[in-house]
């Protein structure tokens, strides 16, 4: 039985016909970039030119316009893209004795379903390189990649460099070593966008001159994670305005695409890129305030999990050029749809739909909501083609610091949970820092899609569980 939502098979039909009729890619590559804005991506509106690599491969493929992802959290967000899955299948339990760490509280259950295990157990060569030390084996994401390298200092994956041109020369070196007859599948993830704070380069800095409307200096704060203000340790000093970072953050784009021409340029070299499906997604956002976090990720808001997602087929297959999806995406709808195009057939644990019946017919019909949490702030968020419903407890799960900027001060001596009813068309990509008027008929379809989906949640979760020494639980707001 295929754990899709019921409600979704009777409103959505979102899987191509036989996916063996067509001949499937040599190779396959996703790239995950952490950090990404769909709003400073040239080729979906933004009027600086930060992406013109993207642009050309995007020409060649299908842009999904409403593509988000499951939480703004970089260990979440991946696990979700690998898996198919809701990323809390991968979050547990633990007694109130033992401390809240990542590696206690997270880790991709052994028996949930995984893209590059699906491949790698049809004969495909499997590899990841990724760039952030969340991302490793000590957190199970190793699993179903023959070659894995990564960050992981606990058992010795250090590469020599956080740098995106250098994870992807690795990617270029190991398919140097494939043979052409060979298929393949690598995930590449790049991290440099939630790195640029912390780092210096005066070419691309500078490559993009600061808004003039974007004068206003930010305040800043010590604590390591707040709102309304930059934490210290990514502030840039002195007076720099939200502009100046702004065009930092838009050049460090630019340098990032750069790199990603070069490796699209070795793959048409070796001859394999009209052989090879490509998908590119971000991982999650990045804001600048409008959602209350500044330089930083972490809210249920657009701005930090709508996303900007391109999946370009093979040459040979009859797949639209060009083309833009306004249909409803998710990170989870990443791992069936590459293994559609690889001619294989997803776990039926796999949450997510394929996608690759929107390469040919745009309108395809896809799901009629996506779902994330996990943010800073507890709780969650059901998204629809027009509304979001974000529920959310800002005084759980973060640090008493945090709590108190959201606040303003001290905390309220009756919280309430925070319930937003947003309005997506009348401002797409910004925070949900206003509510319209609650529609009754609306928000109750939205809760009834949430706890049908929460409810096929708990029965993953509870079939997961033998492959962990600790039970699972419900969502919580961990990074």
């Amino acid at each position: 039985m295929r754990r899709t939502l019921a409600f979704v098979a009777l409103t959505a039909c979102a899987w191509a016909g036989d996916a063996n009729s067509v001949e499937s890619p040599r190779g396959l590559l996703l790239i995950a970039i952490d950090g990404l804005r769909v709003d400073h991506v040239s080729c979906f509106g933004y009027e600086r030119a930060t992406t013109p690599r993207l642009d050309e491969l995007a020409r060649g493929g299908v842009r999904f316009d409403q593509a988000f992802s499951t939480a703004p959290a970089v260990f979440q967000a991946n696990a979700s893209l690998l898996t198919g899955c809701d990323p809390r299948i991968a979050r547990r339990d633990l007694p109130p004795e033992l401390p809240v760490m990542m590696l206690t509280h997270w880790h991709v259950p052994e028996r949930a379903p995984h893209l590059a295990q699906e491949l790698l157990r049809r004969g495909w060569s499997t590899a990841a390189f990724v760039d952030h030390g969340l991302l490793g084996s000590a957190l199970g994401f190793a699993r179903g990649f023959r070659e894995f390298q990564s960050f992981d200092r606990e058992h010795g994956d250090l590469p020599a460099t956080y740098d995106t041109a250098a994870t992807l020369e690795r990617l270029s070196n190991w398919l140097g070593e494939r043979s052409r007859e060979e298929r393949w599948f690598a995930y590449v993830h790049l991290g440099a966008l939630q790195r640029v704070w912390t780092e210096n380069d005066p070419t691309w800095d500078t490559y993009f001159p600061p808004r003039a409307d974007a004068s206003d200096v930010p305040p800043t704060s010590d604590a390591p994670r707040v709102f309304f203000a930059i934490p210290r340790s990514r502030w840039g000093g002195g007076t720099r305005t939200l502009g100046e970072y702004e065009a930092k953050y838009d050049g460090a784009i630019r340098k990032l695409d750069a790199a990603l021409g070069r490796a699209f340029d070795a793959l048409s070299a070796a001859g394999r890129l009209d052989e090879t499906a490509i998908v590119v997604v971000g991982t999650r956002g990045i804001g600048f305030g409008e959602a209350g976090l500044y330089l930083d990720s972490g809210t249920l808001a657009d701005v930090d999990l709508r996303v900007p997602l391109i999946v370009r087929a093979t040459r040979d297959r009859d797949a639209l050029a060009g083309g833009v999806s306004h249909q409803l995406a998710s990170l989870i709808d990443v791992a069936p749809t590459l293994l559609e195009l690889a001619g294989v057939s997803a776990p039926s644990e796999m949450q997510g739909l394929s996608l690759v019946s929107v390469l040919t017919a745009l309108d395809a019909p896809t799901r009629p909501f996506a779902f994330a949490s996990s943010g800073y702030h507890e709780g969650s968020v059901v998204i629809g083609p027009q509304h979001c419903l974000e529920t959310s407890f800002p005084w759980r799960g973060v640090e008493a610091a945090t709590a108190l900027s959201w606040y303003g001060g001290a905390l309220p001596s009756s919280p309430e949970p925070r319930v937003v009813f947003h309005a997506r068309e009348l401002d797409p990509t910004r925070g949900h820092m206003h509510s319209t008027a609650l529609e009754a008929e609306v928000v109750a379809a939205m809760r009834a899609a949430e706890e049908r989906w929460n409810e096929e949640l708990a029965l993953l979760r509870k079939s997961f569980e033998r492959s962990s020494l600790l039970p699972f639980a419900p969502g919580s707001a961990e990074r």
